[in-house]
């Protein structure tokens, strides 16, 4: 999913797109995306399918702590979308 987001930010960087459109894009591309993600993640936890000390479990978990960097990052309007932490 990291990809998609990061493929359209992208894309709209080359158009040089300035930062309003880039957040309206953002948002109404990604939206459905992390709506969907996290719908699947919070399923997967609470199905207790995966142990929580497995890799997939860890993972979940992991993927659920960062989750409010996610939608902080849907929200912003100006910053870009860079592959480093």
């Amino acid at each position: 999913m990291g990809f998609i987001l990061y493929r359209i930010v992208m894309k709209l960087c080359k158009q040089q797109a300035g930062p309003r459109l880039r957040q309206a894009m953002r948002a109404s591309q990604s939206q459905m995306i992390v709506e969907r993600l996290g719908k699947v993640l919070t399923q997967l936890q609470s199905s207790r399918r995966y142990f929580p000390q497995s890799n997939m479990g860890k993972a979940i978990d992991y993927a659920l702590k960062q989750w409010p960097q996610l939608v902080k990052y849907r929200k912003r309007q100006t910053k870009r979308v860079t592959l480093t932490p």
